[in-house]
């Protein structure tokens, strides 16, 4: 089986759009049956992820 070597990053990601560094990112929470959260980039306002928790 194959390993995965895990490496401590010493820079932060950044956002696919506007390509600034995340230091900050945005939350948005809303509840209709299931509660969804929307994760934005703080500097474009785009969309970087959903996650629904059922």
């Amino acid at each position: 089986m194959a390993e995965i070597q895990l490496i401590d990053a010493s820079s932060l990601p950044k956002c696919p759009y506007c390509l600034k560094e995340l230091d900050k990112i945005e939350t948005t929470k809303k509840s209709y049956t299931e509660q969804h959260t929307i994760y934005n980039c703080y500097y474009c306002k785009k969309v970087l992820s959903i996650a629904i928790n059922l």
